[in-house]
């Protein structure tokens, strides 16, 4: 039968999946600039903390900063050791996490079914999510922190080859803390979805599980307890209060992000695969009851992604960046589906199926690469920030003390990390005497600068830099 198992049919799908990941992850990752608000600011945190050697409490701007464990930051530290302060290094870590979750789902799947094919399926459908693409090739630290809840997921599903394997639980979720603090907790209420179904609560009373709890500790307090023993009370009324509970409970973004956006973008983003976890979703509800054994997990994962979309619909800071846990769960869930099915069928039906899934692949590999790596810039907000690094570079190798404002600017993370630091004002209603830079939209130059004699230093299609002098003009 099509898929059995052969050391060589496993062995070549593994590669062809590995060097497709490693293609999509890394080629060009380091060509863009760093972009708005997170990428940016983590980039500035890590400079100041590799600048300062401190790499344990954090700073931005030369102020505290609570707003993340320190983690990835220890990690692109490592890799900027190794190939120097630039958008690759700091990047790596993300896309090596990306690439290693590829390889363990591949591994998952292939160790519950036995079938390579349904395996690399599961792998290609996450590696070819133009979503998953586009925030592994970022210095974010969401696919890092799914990483650390799909490794704490595998070795709950493995508790049943060996009991062992419930400690690597607690030391997962440790790490998924120490990566994006809360959010390595996702794995819990995934964990207890399958076990409903399962029905199976007997890991709760193995001393294996509870012995992963103290390497939880081990692993999660040392950095919080010498943050608050730095700071004091502060560092959990700012990690803690404002940038967990304020993030979930207002609008930090602004504009009226709604749950029809999130599944508008769900549907943009994530083409085909999104189609066909629907699809899958439908038929493993409508066959469940004629195979429970088999599709209870595929289930169980299905109904942990589609939690995981209500969770954060819930929150009022809707950054789609937030849904990365799910794809994995869904990718699995099809690749357990699609075995189940590719097993019911005759083996002239099993190669229809498959060159099915393999058109599915190309469309979403196509898909991947027009919005993961952004080639199509619809909304030109690469070519936005591309400006923005330009004239950041500019200023920063302008040693002249003149002040640098903003007009009609929202954006200031990344001009202020290529420019390396320096402070950004929002002009008031009248503009000083003395010299200054003014960073502002070509279409809306101020009426009060027009009247000066000013000196273009780059002229963008978004942006201009101009240097204005001192004394007007006749």
């Amino acid at each position: 039968m099509l898929g059995e198992y052969s050391p060589k049919l496993n062995r070549g799908l593994c590669i062809v999946l590995f060097l497709l990941s490693a293609f999509l992850l890394f080629f060009n990752l380091g060509k863009d600039a760093f972009i708005d608000y997170d990428e940016a600011t983590y980039a500035t945190v890590l400079r100041e903390s590799i600048l300062s050697e401190n790499y344990i409490t954090f700073s931005y701007l030369g102020e505290p900063w609570f707003d993340k464990p320190p983690l990835y930051f220890w990690l692109a530290g490592a890799s900027v050791k190794l190939f120097g302060m630039n958008e690759f290094a700091e990047r790596l870590p993300s896309a090596v996490a990306g690439l290693l979750l590829v390889i363990l789902l591949y591994h998952t799947t292939l160790r519950l079914t036995k079938n390579p094919i349904a395996a690399f399926f599961a792998g290609a459908i996450l590696t070819t999510n133009s979503s998953f693409i586009d925030a592994a090739r970022q210095m974010r630290l969401d696919v890092p922190v799914t990483l650390c809840i799909v490794a704490t997921i595998y070795c709950f599903l493995r508790r049943k080859d060996n009991a062992r394997w419930l400690v690597g639980i607690g030391v997962a979720i440790g790490f998924g803390i120490l990566m994006k603090s809360v959010i390595g907790f996702l794995a819990i209420p995934i964990i207890c979805i399958i076990s409903m179904f399962e029905r199976d609560w007997s890991w709760l009373k193995q001393k294996w599980l509870w012995l992963g709890a103290v390497g939880f500790f081990l692993v999660v307090v040392p950095w919080h307890y010498a943050s608050f023993s730095h700071f004091g009370p502060i560092f959990w009324q700012e990690y803690f209060g404002k940038h967990i509970m304020s993030r979930f409970n207002s609008n930090m973004l602004g504009g009226n992000i709604t749950i029809l956006d999130y599944v508008r973008n769900l549907f943009k983003l994530t083409e085909p695969w999104v189609l066909v976890f629907c699809g899958t979703l439908a038929w493993l509800i409508l066959n469940f009851k004629k195979n429970k054994e088999a599709l209870r997990l595929p289930l169980a994962l299905s109904l942990s992604a589609i939690f995981i979309f209500c969770l954060f619909s819930m929150s009022r800071t809707k950054l789609f960046y937030y849904l990365m846990p799910l794809y994995p769960l869904w990718a699995l869930a099809i690749g357990l589906s699609f075995n189940v099915y590719h097993r019911s069928l005759v083996e002239f039906e099993q190669k229809i199926l498959v060159g099915f899934f393999a058109i599915l692949t190309l469309v979403g590999l196509a898909s991947g690469i027009n919005f993961g790596w952004n080639v199509a810039d619809t909304d030109y907000f690469r070519a936005f920030t591309e400006e923005e690094k330009k004239i950041g570079l500019l200023l920063d190798q302008n040693i002249s003390t003149e002040k640098i404002y903003v007009h009609n600017h929202l954006y200031w993370e990344t001009l202020r990390y290529y420019n390396g630091g320096r402070s950004l004002e929002v002009p008031s209603s009248g503009v000083p005497d003395e010299p200054f830079f003014i960073i502002t939209d070509p279409r809306s130059v101020p009426t009060e600068i027009q009247k000066r004699m000013v000196t273009p230093m780059y002229t963008g299609k978004y942006l201009w830099l101009v240097n204005v002098e001192s004394n007007f003009r006749n």
